[in-house]
């Protein structure tokens, strides 16, 4: 971006905010934007501005300044089940309940079975909301859910969905629930009222809000000019894009669907056969794998050197983030092992679904195939220049089919030599406590929960009588 400014004839103005340079990222870009895009001492009449910021931060914008006069590009956009906020309320029931949610929120009918809409119930919401409140714990703590409920010109960009009858938001005597939990989506509202909004994403006909969109009355159309210049790059390299395909060599664990319960069935012997085919194919070689949070770091230390230095910088096994999008500096690892089960909680999954219109099946399928191409695509399989044989390790034959379909040309997916007899099985049912004193510690914290929800319960009906008795 820079090179491109020194070249332009008419040099526009470059910023940057995001948390390597700022704490308050996005009080940064929400004063940025109030100076009209630039500081005002830099002002001159038809001067372009380009800012730069992360897609955490601009989710969480509460507004946008001149917003129909910006171009708004967005790569890799977060999808719709990653806007999700949880808030645990116990320590801060009163505070938080009482002071806050009782006074200013309210739910209305959502259309969707089981779940209700959570919206202001009156004006003073948009003043606690702008950060001009008191109680600035509860507020910093409900941030990231009042960004998304404050309204513009009377419209919410966003639908914030609860449970339906959530006991943290009714009056009526239903137990106390100790956990905020609200997903919420952008409108399409969001998008549409920028000038241009270009989203660019790899494997995007996986992503859930192109489903969603499209099913509110959204057409997406390509960008002629960024799939033009595509197309020009690719003719002057000389390369049609799939002639370094048949490089790849896909192999793939069991022919079941991959999930953490098949993983951890049998005290795991899925997962320690599948982790020892792994390293008898790919030996001391360097390889790159990313694995859920559960995972121990240490899966992969029977390798020799697991975490020896290499001259790139990293280890010789490297473990990726969970995600991974956009990262470049893994693009020289020639083999990447994706060992990752990706399937939303049920509660969350009934959510999907209803909003959707999809099965469990299907979006558990298209979570795992975004989680696994966006891993595979982190690897010298981006370097068009490489001319080096890869290897893509997956857990299950459904992924490597998806997997090869994308790189057309490549070789068959192969099996994993997996020996499961080689891995003992336990007998008995799997232990839930290592020994008796955890077994008691985990009886006793069941109860003082119990006992906290059934004081809280009490204490909500006596407020209620207390204000029914005054009025």
């Amino acid at each position: 971006m820079e090179k491109l400014r020194k070249k332009s004839r008419q040099p526009f103005i470059l910023q940057l905010i995001d948390s390597d340079d700022s704490t308050t990222t996005v009080r940064d870009i929400t004063t940025f934007l109030n100076n009209g895009g630039y500081p005002r001492d830099e002002y001159v009449e038809g001067k372009g501005v380009i800012l730069l910021c992360t897609n955490e931060a601009f989710f969480r914008l509460p507004y946008f300044d001149n917003e129909d006069r910006w171009h708004l590009i967005m790569d890799e956009p977060t999808d719709l089940h990653e806007h999700r906020f949880i808030l645990p309320l116990p320590l801060l029931y009163e505070q938080i309940h009482n002071q806050f949610l009782a006074n200013y929120l309210t739910t209305v009918p959502s259309g969707i079975p089981g779940y209700d809409l959570l919206q202001p119930n009156n004006d003073a919401f948009d003043t606690i909301a702008a950060n001009k409140d008191n109680d600035r714990g509860v507020r910093d703590l409900l941030s990231p859910l009042l960004c998304k409920l404050r309204r513009r010109g009377g419209e919410s960009l966003w639908k914030v969905y609860v449970r339906e009858g959530h006991g943290v938001l009714t009056n009526d005597e239903r137990e106390f629930r100790d956990t905020l939990v609200a997903d919420m989506i952008p409108t399409p509202a969001f998008f549409v009222r920028f000038k241009t909004t270009t989203l660019i994403a790899a494997n995007i006909e996986n992503q859930f809000f192109l489903h969603y969109y499209m099913s509110q009355g959204i057409q997406f159309i390509e960008h002629s000019l960024i799939a033009k210049e595509m197309e020009k790059q690719w003719k002057e390299s000389g390369r049609d894009g799939h002639n370094r395909n048949h490089l790849i060599q896909i192999y793939y664990g069991y022919w079941i669907d991959w999930s953490k319960r098949a993983r951890d069935r049998d005290g795991g012997r899925k997962m320690k056969a599948l982790v020892k085919a792994i390293v008898d194919l790919v030996g001391d070689r360097q390889f790159l794998y990313i694995a859920n949070k559960d995972v121990p770091r240490n899966i992969f230390a029977s390798i020799p050197g697991a975490n020896d230095i290499m001259e790139d910088g990293y280890p010789r096994v490297c473990r990726m983030d969970n995600k991974p999008h956009g990262r470049n500096d893994y693009r020289h690892r020639n083999i990447v092992v994706v060992l990752t089960a990706t399937l939303p909680p049920p509660s969350h999954s009934k959510f999907l679904q209803e909003v959707l219109g999809l099965t469990d099946i299907q979006i558990r399928n298209r979570m795992m195939r975004d989680t696994i191409h966006q891993a595979v695509t982190r690897s010298s399989i981006r370097d068009p220049e490489n001319e080096q044989e890869k290897l893509v390790i997956v857990p299950d034959g459904a992924s490597s089919a998806y997997e090869s379909k994308q790189f057309p040309g490549c070789p068959f997916p192969k099996q994993l030599d997996i020996r499961l007899e080689e891995i003992v099985k336990p007998a008995g049912r799997p232990k839930v406590h290592a020994n008796a004193a955890e077994k008691y510690r985990a009886y006793r914290q069941r109860g003082n929960v119990e006992e906290k929800r059934k004081k809280n319960a009490e204490r909500m009906r006596d407020n209620r009588q207390k204000k029914a008795g005054q009025l």
